[in-house]
C-alpha cells in the first residue's frame, strides 16, 4: 500500500500542525468523537484536490449542501468561513506521496 503523508496546519478545528497517514487506493475510515478534526481532514483534503467545477454551479443538492457546511463553499455574505481556526491568520495543507508534493496555504481572507 501505498502510504499518503497528510499534514494540516490551522485548517478548521485543528490548531497548530497536526500529521496523518492515509492509504492511496484503499478506503480510509476516519473516526474519533465530536471536535475530534475528522471534518478538518475532509476541508483539507477538498483545499488540496479542489472543488469540483460542477459542484460549484450547482444550485441545489447533497454536496453542494455539505460543501457550504465544511466551509468549502461560501454562505450568503460568508467567505469559507470554518476553513481557517478562528485564531490563526492562515492555514496549510501539505500531501506527499511517491510520485509528488502538494501544498497550499490559505489566508484568513480567502487568498491562496
Amino acid at each position: 500500500m501505498t502510504e499518503l503523508k497528510l499534514y494540516i496546519e490551522n485548517i478548521g478545528g485543528l490548531k497548530g500542525t497536526n500529521d496523518f497517514i492515509l492509504y492511496k487506493n484503499s478506503l480510509n475510515i476516519i473516526g474519533g468523537i465530536n471536535g475530534s478534526g475528522k471534518s478538518s481532514i475532509a476541508k483539507a483534503l477538498m483545499l488540496i484536490y479542489g472543488i469540483n467545477k460542477k459542484l460549484q454551479q450547482e444550485n441545489s443538492g447533497i454536496f453542494k449542501m455539505e460543501a457550504v457546511n465544511l466551509g468549502l463553499l461560501p454562505e450568503l455574505g460568508n467567505f469559507r468561513s470554518g476553513i481557517i481556526h478562528a485564531e490563526a491568520e492562515y492555514g496549510k495543507v501539505k500531501l506527499i506521496d511517491e510520485q509528488l508534493e502538494r501544498e497550499i496555504i490559505i489566508r484568513k481572507n480567502g487568498n491562496i
